[in-house]
């Protein structure tokens, strides 16, 4: 099992996360260190609840090998009702 599947499989166990999509196919280009990097990544889409979020956070600092992951909040402005 692969980094991205095992913090997805965590984050689900723990309770953290409702569903959690991996994102294949993704190239970064990056600034790091003052020095370009690339890298092939694959995101996680994590579906939570605002009360949530900063245990999840946590959870995926102490999960990720990277020393600075890209975590990001963002808010759900819209949906199915039913979904959200």
């Amino acid at each position: 099992m692969g980094t991205a599947e095992g913090i997805a499989n965590q984050l689900l166990t723990a309770g953290l996360a409702d569903c959690v999509n991996i994102v294949p196919g993704l190239k970064s280009v990056y600034l790091w260190k003052r020095a370009v990097a690339a890298d092939d990544e694959l995101p996680l889409l994590t579906k939570i609840t605002e009360a949530r979020y900063q245990h999840l956070e946590a959870a995926i600092r102490q999960a990720h090998p990277y020393e600075l992951p890209e975590i990001v909040c963002v808010p759900m402005l819209a949906g199915l009702p039913r979904y959200l």
